[in-house]
């Protein structure tokens, strides 16, 4: 009977050891040195996670539409540096900012105005305001020859979007005020409009970070007239609604008040297609005068290759014409000149490439 107990005393005892072997879990692994995990990021420490991109700069943002009057094929969507080799309609895009260039073919053209072409651009400006300066419209003259080699130039106004994507990179900053108009801000409404309210400074500071460079004042005024020197983008005939311009939202003495684009001062980039130059640019009428790389100074009446104005000077060139200008203010060779410093909400800019040899 002794042992009979015993023997059932050591059965227990045997199935309670297995069972507990059975239930137990896998042993832990200690922790030590080099051995450590990466932990998750955890949703609970914000800090530690990339910065993501503002609301107000998308980074799908779409190119604004090609313009039907030239016919463009995107020759190196993405590549870094624009194709050496390239024809008149071909495009490239920006990779740093996403702005659409054109390929601008290098030639000849009658760079400024005759002296009758500046007293007829003088009556004009007369016939709307009394004001107008003669010697403003004499800084076109001498006109002379210019050739130039090829490049690339923006499509449009580089956008206060953009823009302040180079704010956000550090590469620039952001002015809260300017002289007439309204400075950018985070206002997404206005993506696409022009950015505005930069100085001379400001404008290179962006090319320079996008991998570009402010074009010249022969480039800017051969882009916009073309080997065959037109008054205007578009052509030689007048074309107020083919701009951003002066019209019924504008307060000045020489505003048309027969028309009127639904904007009071500066308007979406690439919304005048009927403005569109001989090489596809938009915007070189209207919207915001533009900064170009050139110092001020008259014009030699000899024939120049690839000039760049002089070293140094006062003022630096503006072309173009704004929002706030008279209609004629378009014709492609107006041509004028502010300090370097100046902020103002009719003053944009766009960037310029040489292609690579």
């Amino acid at each position: 009977m002794a042992i009979r107990c015993r023997a059932r005393v050591l059965i227990v005892l045997l199935s309670i050891l297995v069972g507990g072997c059975g239930t137990a879990g896998p042993a832990s692994t200690p922790v030590t040195g080099g051995d450590t995990p990466v932990p998750p990021t955890a949703t609970v420490l914000p800090d530690t996670q990339a910065p993501t991109t503002p609301a107000v700069l998308p980074s799908d943002t779409p190119p604004p539409p090609t313009p039907a009057a030239v016919p463009q094929t995107d020759t190196a969507t993405g590549s870094l540096s624009p194709p050496v080799q390239a024809a008149l309609g071909d495009t490239w895009t920006r990779p740093a900012d996403g702005m659409p260039m054109v390929y601008v073919p290098g030639g000849t053209f009658p760079m400024g105005s005759t002296e009758a072409e500046v007293a007829d651009a003088l009556a004009r400006c007369r016939e709307a305001y009394n004001h107008c300066n003669a010697g403003f419209y004499g800084r076109e003259a001498p006109q002379h020859t210019v050739t130039l080699d090829s490049f690339w130039l923006d499509r449009t106004e580089v956008t206060q979007v953009q823009y302040l994507r180079c704010v956000e990179a550090g590469a620039s900053q952001l002015s809260t005020t300017c002289a007439e108009g309204e400075p950018m801000s985070a206002d997404t409404a206005k993506a696409q409009h022009p950015a505005v309210c930069v100085n001379w400074q400001d404008a290179e500071a962006y090319c320079a970070w996008a991998g570009a460079r402010l074009p010249t004042e022969a480039e800017w005024e051969y882009a916009a007239r073309g080997p065959e020197g037109h008054r205007y983008p578009w052509g030689n005939e007048p074309g107020g609604a083919w701009q951003n311009y002066c019209d019924a939202n504008c307060t000045h003495p020489w505003a048309d008040e027969m028309v009127d684009d639904g904007y009071e001062q500066t308007s979406p980039v690439d919304n005048y297609p009927e403005g569109t130059s001989w090489c596809g640019v938009q915007d070189l009428a209207g919207n915001v005068y533009e900064w170009v790389a050139d110092w001020s100074a008259e014009y030699a009446p000899a024939s120049q290759t690839n000039p760049t104005g002089p070293a140094s000077g006062f003022d630096k060139v503006l072309r173009g014409s704004s929002w706030n200008s008279f209609w004629d203010r378009a014709r492609g060779a107006t041509r004028d000149a502010v300090r370097p410093d100046r902020r103002a909400g009719y003053i944009g800019f766009r960037c310029a490439v040489s292609p690579e040899a």
